[in-house]
């Protein structure tokens, strides 16, 4: 199925089966899409605003060009998406599913994902700026070209990971763990690093 040219608004869209669908310059504003089912799906130029799409599952879906600004999202299921080129502003995602993900050329901005696992993930070309990732696992992951920002790693565990050009800047590592042998490639720079676990 595929679905182009066409604005949701102020819809209640819950419950519903989207899987195996393609979304093409859609907009969905003011919509409630919750414990709906888009595993599969692509979507492509497509902006969320003032959405509620929390406990949805979009595994195995595509995001190419997308936006994402005011947005609730808890509990998501996100395992296994890929999402190239989009923004995430003021997404609130927490406790979710972000395992074995690919992300590239993504900026994520004033966003909540604590509590999420982020595990044999790929992440590159992408920057948290002022997030909150508390207590996120992202273990057997891969960093290039990551930076993080002002944000708050309270607690998150960063283990048997590889990086590249990652850097973490004025942010709170409180807590946080880092186990591995390559964690010397990540600049730290101006963060709260008390109690903060580095081990081999």
């Amino acid at each position: 199925m595929n679905l182009s040219k066409k604005v949701f608004k102020n819809q209640e869209l819950n419950e519903k089966n989207f899987s195996n669908t393609d979304f093409v310059d859609q907009d969905f504003l003011e919509c409630i899409l919750k414990w709906s089912n888009f595993e599969n799906s692509k979507f492509t130029n497509v902006n969320f605003l003032k959405c509620d799409i929390g406990e949805s599952n979009f595994k195995n879906t595509c995001f190419i060009n997308c936006s994402f600004d005011s947005i609730k999202a808890f509990n998501m299921n996100f395992s296994n998406s890929f999402f190239k080129d989009c923004n995430f502003l003021e997404f609130d995602m927490r406790d979710s599913d972000m395992n074995e993900i690919k992300i590239e050329k993504s900026i994520l901005k004033k966003s909540v994902l604590r509590g999420s696992h982020f595990e044999n993930s790929i992440l590159a070309d992408t920057i948290f700026d002022n997030c909150d990732l508390k207590k996120c696992i992202f273990n057997n992951a891969k960093f290039d070209s990551i930076s993080f920002n002002s944000t708050d790693l309270f607690m998150s565990k960063f283990e048997h990971n590889i990086y590249k050009e990652t850097m973490i800047k004025s942010c709170n590592i409180m807590f946080a763990r880092f186990k591995g042998k390559n964690f010397d490639k990540i600049k730290i720079l101006d963060s709260n690093k008390d109690r903060t676990k580095f081990e081999n």
